[in-house]
This record gives C-alpha cells, sequence and structure tokens, in this order.
C-alpha cells in the first residue's frame, strides 16, 4: 500500500509541475530557433557540447558514492524529469569531491 501511495503522489507531482517547454523539434521551437535558449546551442555545431573524437583506454579505481538517497523536489519541464536532493550525496574521483544536487531522465 506504502508503494502504490508513493506512485500516485510522484505521478500527481509530474502532472502539477508540468512546465511549457522552451525547446522542441519541430516549428518555432526547432533546432533554428535552439539559440535563443542557450548561447551553446547558437555558436555548437554539434548535437550535444560534449565532442569526444577519441576514446582511451584506462585502468579506473573505483568510484567513491556516497548517496543518502532524499529527494528533496520532482519537476516535469516536458523534457526531462528533474529530482532535486538534499544530504551529504557525492562523489570522489581522483581526490576530488563533486556534490550531488540533482539528477534528470529524459522524457
Amino acid at each position: 500500500m506504502k508503494k502504490l501511495w508513493l506512485a500516485m503522489s510522484v505521478s500527481a507531482l509530474c502532472v502539477a509541475n508540468v512546465h511549457a517547454s522552451e525547446w522542441g523539434y519541430e516549428g518555432a521551437h526547432g533546432p533554428e530557433h535552439w539559440g535563443a535558449v542557450s548561447p551553446v546551442c547558437a555558436a555548437g555545431v554539434n548535437q550535444s557540447p560534449v565532442n569526444i573524437d577519441d576514446a582511451v583506454e584506462a585502468q579506473l579505481a573505483p568510484l567513491a558514492v556516497h548517496y543518502a538517497g532524499v529527494v528533496t523536489s520532482l519537476t516535469n519541464n516536458g523534457h526531462t524529469l528533474q529530482a532535486s536532493v538534499s544530504g551529504n550525496n557525492t562523489l570522489s574521483v581522483d581526490g576530488k569531491t563533486f556534490t550531488l544536487q540533482q539528477f534528470h531522465f529524459h522524457t
């Protein structure tokens, strides 16, 4: 019963937080207009600002992940479902620690 209640709450929250999309693939929101949303899109020539030309084989140490798993809000903007998190959520790589602030799923 708790799982059903949780699933219904998340679904209601997602529907309540739908915002108008700022970009799309057709018409007034198509690729030719993406520069109005992001300067990277206006200047770029690739689908993504990340352009990996060559892969490198490497022996990597295991990731040091600390995740408390406390989601504080969910937002559906029409393209992604974003979960904001709180607490001590970190990833350490090569002596540098990064803090997780949000994660998202593309829809």
